[in-house]
C-alpha cells in the first residue's frame, strides 16, 4: 500500500486515531486550547450527560468516557484505551502509544483483506503510533507480548460487554473477533 492510499484510508488505519474535535464553549474551553488527550467519538455521550447534569444508567453508554474534565482543561488522561470497529467488522484497539489490528488489510475501503492475504501480509498488525503515526512499519512479529496483552485487552472487554467501570453486560449478538470467513452451509435445502 503506497503512502497516498494509506492517506485516504478512513477506517481502521491513521484518521480514527488523529481526527480534529473542534469545540468552541465560551466560559468553559479556553479559547485557542490544544488536548491531545485519547478521546472517542462514543464519549459525546457520557460528555453530554454530564454538561446537563445526568448519570448515564449502567446499561448505557458502556463504552463512553466523559470529556468535560479536558473540555476544562485539564491535562489528566480520560481514558487510556480506544475500540475501532471498521464499516466491515474490522477489530482494532488502542492503548497509550501501540495500536493493534486484526486484519491483514486496512479494514475498510482502501486496502482489502482478500488483497492484502494474497500479497501475504500477516493477519496481525501492529503499530507504534509515537514513532510510526503513518502506520508504515508493522511491529507484530517484533513485540508479540504486545500483540497478547492488547488481544487481551480487546477479549476482555467484549466479554464483559463494556470498556468502562461497570456491572458486565452481555452482547447484542456474538462477537467474532477475527471475522473470518464462514464456509456455506451446503445442507440447506436437503
Amino acid at each position: 500500500m503506497n503512502s497516498k492510499e494509506r492517506v485516504r484510508c478512513a477506517i481502521e488505519r491513521k484518521q480514527p486515531d488523529r481526527v480534529p474535535f473542534i469545540v468552541r464553549w465560551p466560559g468553559v474551553v479556553a479559547p485557542e486550547s490544544r488536548c491531545d488527550q485519547l478521546v472517542c467519538q462514543s464519549d459525546l455521550l457520557a460528555t453530554c450527560a454530564e454538561m446537563f447534569g445526568s448519570a448515564l444508567p449502567d446499561d448505557a453508554g458502556e463504552d463512553s468516557v466523559s470529556m468535560m474534565p479536558l473540555l476544562r482543561g485539564g491535562r489528566i488522561p480520560v481514558r487510556d484505551h480506544i475500540v475501532h470497529h471498521s464499516f466491515e467488522g474490522k477489530f482494532a484497539v488502542r492503548k497509550g502509544r501501540w495500536k493493534l489490528l486484526l486484519c491483514p488489510g486496512s479494514g475498510g475501503w482502501t486496502y482489502r483483506d482478500a488483497e492484502a492475504a494474497a500479497a501475504g501480509l500477516p493477519s496481525v498488525q501492529l503499530y507504534d503510533l509515537q514513532e510510526d503515526p503513518a502506520e508504515q512499519n508493522n511491529l507484530q512479529a517484533e513485540h508479540p507480548e504486545k500483540v497478547r496483552d492488547l488481544l487481551t485487552l480487546l477479549e476482555k472487554m467484549v466479554a464483559e460487554g463494556r470498556s468502562t467501570p461497570g456491572p458486565l453486560r452481555t452482547n447484542d449478538v456474538p462477537v467474532d473477533l477475527w471475522k473470518t470467513p464462514k464456509a456455506p452451509d451446503l445442507t440447506k435445502g436437503l
